[in-house]
């Protein structure tokens, strides 16, 4: 009995029915999640025939939703300032610029009066290092705190942001991947349980209605629900529903503080650094404004100035000397503004400190906010998700009917 089942076509027929659907729907899920983050760079031939990954292929767009989804609700850019420590910053320039104040000193002078300098002894030359050493904590002191109570003219977090994921849709993904990786892999996985209960439904029609033509049908609707279950559980409900001893919450919303932590990290390193804030001060669409703030402060510091008598300075260097040195001073400082910002400790605890901030901000958002961290990610194109599964199942559904009947 068991050898003559064991020989039967028709009972592997029946058994391919739940396995292949099972098999079917781990395999639609596992090919909508990689045609979501890959391929970085479009594949093929433009503008049709070929694919980039969906959040790497709308990064300007993804970037944008995501800024104003979430780091516009865990505070404002000034928080995030004040935690990376005015104070420190300073002091950290100081510390920067010191041993490197002669070669900027000279940078500065020798643009327009190399000759002139060249001839000065060396006694007068240490005595205006030292007076600029003497002074600089001050200058900086006052450029920092300028730059801050002015932030919003010459900051923009939303376009810094939008550029920087723009230009590096790897960091964009991560951001994704990493805040959603335990329900990415849940989309893979629960293709296999939900394809296999459709499989079984669908052996259940098979034997009272053995119609080649089901195969692609039930491929399609595979693809399709174990695409659209999954996206559902994990962000569905939004608050928990107590059943029974259980309670049932949306997987991602459930683990709020640890996807909080891993997505911080990532902002604090990767986007919101040291780094790439300063170089989006420096040459952002807002960078006339620091640069007025520097000239600002340039003039003031040599009027200030009073080491070495103006008539003096315009008899040896000419009547245009103050506004050479200062033209030449603003653009030294805001040539090397940055360099201190890329110093690789500096940048590392600064950003623990960010996110420190940020993991509390995520702690603190409601269901309805946090989904927002990840939910972009699919919603956009959710219905491309869904349409893709589908595909992959009608043609696997296809597939089977050659592979079991043979034609």
């Amino acid at each position: 009995m068991l050898e003559q089942t064991l020989y039967n076509l028709e009972f592997w027929r029946f058994v391919s029915i739940p396995v292949g659907a099972a098999v079917l729907g781990w395999v639609t899920n596992w090919v909508a999640i990689q045609l979501t983050f890959w391929p970085l760079e479009f594949v093929g031939i433009k503008p049709w025939l070929g694919w980039q990954g969906i959040i790497p292929s709308k990064a300007g767009k993804m970037a944008r939703i995501s800024v104003e989804k979430t780091l516009s609700r865990i505070g404002n850019i000034g928080d995030l300032i004040d935690r990376l420590g005015p104070d420190q910053v300073i002091d950290h320039l100081v510390e920067y610029v010191d041993p490197r104040l002669e070669g900027f000193v000279d940078e500065v002078i020798c643009e327009h009066y190399q000759e002139q300098w060249d001839a000065l002894p060396d006694p007068i030359k240490q005595h205006i290092y030292s007076t600029v050493r003497q002074r600089l904590p001050y200058v900086l002191e006052e450029l920092i705190f300028e730059g801050l109570d002015k932030l919003d003219e010459i900051f923009d977090l939303e376009e810094m942001a939008v550029e920087s994921l723009e230009s590096n849709p790897s960091i964009l993904n991560r951001m994704f991947l990493e805040a959603g990786r335990k329900e990415l892999r849940f989309i893979v996985q629960s293709g296999l349980l939900f394809g296999g209960l459709f499989g079984v439904v669908q052996l259940l029609v098979w034997y009272f209605a053995p119609l080649i033509w089901l195969w692609p049908l039930f491929g399609l609707m595979v693809g399709f629900a174990t695409n659209w279950l999954a996206l559902n559980i994990i962000f569905r409900p939004l608050h928990p529903i107590k059943v029974g001893p259980w309670q049932i919450q949306g997987m991602f919303l459930r683990r709020q503080k640890e996807v909080a932590k891993r997505y911080s990290h990532i902002l604090a390193h990767e986007l919101l650094n040291t780094h790439r804030i300063m170089g989006s001060i420096l040459t952002g669409s807002k960078a006339e404004g620091v640069r007025h703030i520097v000239d600002e402060r340039v003039r003031q510091y040599q009027l200030q100035d009073d080491s070495v008598p103006p008539e003096m300075v315009e008899q040896f260097l000419g009547p245009d000397a103050f506004d050479k040195l200062a033209g030449s001073m603003s653009a030294t400082i805001l040539r090397h503004a940055h360099e201190p910002f890329s110093d690789p400790q500096f940048m590392e605890y600064r950003a623990n400190q960010v996110e420190a901030l940020l993991t509390d901000r995520f702690c603190q958002l409601s269901p309805e906010e946090f989904q927002d961290v990840l939910r972009p990610a699919f919603q956009e194109d959710e219905w491309i998700l869904i349409a893709v599964g589908a595909a992959l199942g009608f043609m696997a559904g296809l597939s089977q009917v050659f592979l079991v009947f043979g034609s």
